[in-house]
Order: structure tokens, then C-alpha cells, then sequence
């Protein structure tokens, strides 16, 4: 049977799943008066350990799971980018590859494989990644490939950026894209913040006036744009990127 939406219904636990971040999400609620920005309500629904899309076990990727990436379609892509990769670490004097958020470890397995065919001065493989359960599939991955099982002492997890100061490469593939946004809304009035309030069937929105930060944010993209935003006109603001890239750097 599939819904009205062309998906399969949840399983049972997938459904009991969903009851335990939803049950989270409205703790968050109560603890901040009941209404949360929607980036709140994305980083629980994301990342809160145990509970969050990515922090559980369940399959992600693939036929078993939600989606595919580049690096799940085929290894030419992983490929491509570690002939890149190569070419920089060898004009560079050579150093670390740091790949953020490493999915099932496809990409690491597929670039690693394919730097030190290239012989390229490639030092350690870190892995910037929050998820203990895809950290564990990324490690059972490489150590499962003979082609990467006896570098194993060459890759290392990290659950935050490094903050010394090192060299080499940072890669991110289809990371940024999951990182909380703001949602917004233009009004004749200026700019509403849109957030999250328990609802009876779940949750709803509801507008407030937009906080300073992201009213100005939304008002520099205003004024890189052709025309105006109409009145009514909604759409997300990425309000961390400055932080995310600083943090990178």
C-alpha cells in the first residue's frame, strides 16, 4: 500500500521512531515557552543524539533508505575529485585530506583508494563527523575494503572541526545543504521570523517579527537580487554558513 503522497506508510518502527523525536521536539517547545525558530526545530529533528535522522541507525542511503548521493550512484565521482585532490597535494607539498560529513564512507573509500594510486603525498584521511552510527558504518566500510583495511591507522573521526593548525585539503559533499536554515516570510510590515509551535495533529507555524540578524540578512539578499521579494514571498535563510565556513577554516 503506498499513501496519497506515492510513499510507502512507515513501518512500525519507523513510526515509533517518529513518535520519539516528536516527543523531544515538544520538550524543546515547553522548555522555550512553545514556540522554537524552525532551526531548532531542524538541528532536533537532525542531529539530536539517539533521536535525530542522522544520528540513528537506521539505513539512509540507497535502496534501503531515503536517498542516494553522487558517491552511492558510482565511484567516478569520487574518482574525478581525488584526480583533483592529487593534483593539489602535489603542488602544494602535500599534507591531510578532512572530509566532512562522510555519509556511508563511499567517497573516503573510493578517493583514498585512488590517491594512493596516484602516489599522492597524501598524509592522514580525517573524517569530520557528528553521527557516531554513520562514523560506525564509514569505519566498517574501509575496514571491509582491502583496498583501504590496511590504512586503517591512516584515517581518523573527529565529532568537531580541528582547531590546530594543519595542511591539506577539506572536502564537503552534499553537506552544507543539511545545515539548519531560518525560514522567513516578507510582509508589507518588513520581515517575520516563521517558527515552530506544537499543534494538535503535530506541529504549525507561527510568525514573529524576524530578529535582527536574520532581518538583515534577508535584506542583503534583497538587495543582491533583481527584482524584490513580494510581499508574502517565503524562503529559508542559512544563518550559520559565516560560522560553518569560520569553523572550516
Amino acid at each position: 500500500m503506498l499513501t496519497a503522497a506515492g510513499v510507502p506508510p512507515p513501518s512500525a518502527g519507523e513510526a515509533a521512531q517518529s513518535a520519539r523525536v516528536a516527543a523531544a521536539l515538544r520538550e524543546r517547545l515547553a522548555a522555550s515557552g512553545g514556540w522554537i525558530p524552525f532551526s531548532a526545530f531542524m538541528e532536533t529533528a537532525l542531529y539530536e543524539p539517539g533521536l535525530g535522522y542522522y544520528m540513528t541507525d537506521r539505513p539512509l542511503f540507497g535502496g534501503e533508505g531515503d536517498y542516494v548521493t553522487a558517491p552511492g550512484l558510482s565511484p567516478l565521482f569520487a574518482a574525478c575529485v581525488a584526480n583533483g585532490l592529487a593534483d593539489l597535494l602535489e603542488k602544494t607539498g602535500g599534507g591531510d585530506v578532512l572530509e566532512y560529513g562522510a555519509g556511508d564512507g563511499r567517497f573516503a573509500q573510493v578517493a583514498f583508494g585512488a590517491l594512493l594510486a596516484r602516489r599522492a603525498p597524501v598524509g592522514r584521511y580525517r573524517i569530520v563527523e557528528r553521527s557516531p552510527a554513520l562514523a560506525a558504518r564509514q569505519r566498517r566500510r574501509l575496514a571491509g575494503d582491502p583496498a583501504t583495511a590496511g590504512f586503517m591507522e591512516r584515517f581518523e573521526w573527529l565529532d568537531a572541526p580541528p582547531r590546530e593548525r594543519w595542511q591539506g585539503i577539506a572536502v564537503a559533499n552534499e553537506v552544507v545543504d543539511a545545515l539548519p536554515v531560518e525560514r522567513f516570510r516578507v510582509t508589507p510590515e518588513g520581515v517575520e521570523m516563521l517558527g515552530v509551535v506544537a499543534a494538535k495533529e503535530g506541529f504549525a507555524w507561527e510568525a514573529r517579527p524576524a530578529e535582527a540578524a536574520l532581518a538583515a540578512g534577508v535584506e542583503a539578499v534583497r538587495r543582491a537580487l533583481p527584482h524584490d521579494m513580494a510581499s508574502g514571498f517565503v524562503s529559508e535563510l542559512r544563518a550559520r554558513d559565516v560560522a560553518w565556513l569560520a569553523d572550516t577554516a
